[in-house]
């Protein structure tokens, strides 16, 4: 393996200088360093920015640094795919922290098993409750699948790593009206479904916090204030979903 991936490790955060220093700590311990962490900084009022420039000054990896008015997470990612550089992107929350050799691990996986197939959009790996205990007891055992399959097909329940050819984001970006803030991260993974399959990798690569001022567990408040995004998003859903209940199950969300 030649080793020369390049991944860009994108961070879209908010008021979260407080948490940010165990991300910076887990990328710093990476045994690879061809990677760029991105941080979109989705108009923070404390003092993430001054932060941020500390871990720039100490020179231990490579950050690139934006901040943008508050516009919601998914615009962040938009802003995130064009800016993009390297040949993979992820994302990496403020509030979790990666696995020691993540990187390494997922650079060797997409070397023996992704580079050179246009049909691969990338990899869907495990997130934990630490570096030995996935999120979720049942991962199916597959080799490749379309993301919307491992939860409506194989049964899959909780949260994955992403790990996105960065060519394919560029193509493929959240719509949000323009009174809302929010998208379901899924509408831009079912627009990729429709040509291309996820490699499926066994590997934790992030550790998951899950704070109480976080995406997901407001989740369902983030759903009530954007309601026009949640009801494309479950319609986008309905259209892909082959299975009956499952089908029926998101047309009633709809």
């Amino acid at each position: 393996l030649n080793m020369k991936t390049s991944i860009t490790i994108f961070t879209s955060t908010y008021n979260r200088a407080y948490i940010l220093p165990k991300l910076y700590d887990s990328l710093v311990n990476q045994h690879y360093d061809n990677f760029v962490w991105m941080i979109v900084d989705d108009g923070s009022t404390d003092e993430t920015q001054d932060l941020v420039q500390n871990f720039q000054s100490e020179n231990k990896i490579k950050i690139e640094y934006f901040k943008q008015k508050n516009g919601g997470k998914q615009r962040a990612m938009n802003f995130g795919f064009d800016k993009c550089k390297t040949d993979l992107f992820m994302c990496v929350d403020s509030d979790d922290y990666m696995t020691e050799n993540a990187i390494r691990n997922i650079i060797r996986f997409w070397e023996s098993n992704g580079i050179g197939q246009e049909n691969i959009a990338g990899m869907v790996t495990l997130r934990g409750k630490s570096s030995i205990q996935p999120l979720n007891d049942y991962f199916p055992s597959i080799k490749v699948s379309k993301h919307l399959d491992l939860y409506s097909k194989y049964g899959f329940k909780g949260d994955l790593d992403i790990i996105f050819r960065s060519e394919l984001l560029k193509k493929y970006k959240f719509f949000v009206y323009d009174d809302e803030k929010f998208m379901g991260e899924t509408y831009v993974y079912n627009m990729i479904d429709d040509a291309h399959v996820f490699l499926v990798y066994n590997c934790i690569t992030s550790v998951c916090e899950y704070l109480q001022d976080g995406y997901t567990k407001n989740v369902y408040r983030h759903l009530k204030e954007n309601p026009k995004g949640y009801r494309l998003l479950k319609q986008e859903h309905a259209i892909r979903i082959d299975r009956f209940i499952p089908k029926f199950a998101e047309m009633i969300k709809y």
